[in-house]
């Protein structure tokens, strides 16, 4: 068995005299491997910490696909490393969310301004058109 680059070898019963004894091998049983289950615990630690902060994105994701723009990762600065990028997460909904009112207001001035537009075309209209058109258009 090789870990990191050093090969371990399995202690057995049974001894081959025909084998070469390799310098760099090492004996498995007197190796400690408390420092993987430290690192197993660690690496263990990080996951269940970066599967909290993808289930708060996808809580908010998930509310803003709903249609509740408002919605934004609560207490994103809980996350160490990853604060950062939540807190962007949170300034691209609110762009988004600005960018979707402004829009709002622009499309409800242009419907006013374009309503006065076809009064005013409608006064405009003489003879037939005045009779047949502006009924319709009204």
């Amino acid at each position: 068995m090789v870990f990191k680059g050093v090969k371990i070898m399995q202690s057995s019963n049974k001894t081959n005299s025909n084998s070469i004894k390799d310098d760099n091998a090492i004996d498995e049983s007197s190796l400690d491997y408390s420092f993987l289950f430290s690192k197993l615990e660690q690496l263990s630690s990080e996951n269940t910490f970066y599967r909290k902060a993808f289930s708060k994105i996808e809580e908010v994701a998930k509310k803003i696909a709903d249609g509740n723009l408002s919605a934004r990762i609560t207490n994103w600065d809980e996350f160490d490393k990853l604060s950062p990028a939540l807190s962007e997460i949170n300034n691209s909904y609110d762009f988004m969310d600005n960018f979707i009112r402004d829009l709002e207001v622009t499309q409800k001035v242009a419907l006013k301004n374009q309503d006065d537009f076809r009064k005013r075309q409608l006064q405009e209209l003489k003879g037939y058109f005045e009779q047949q058109i502006a009924p319709i258009l009204k």
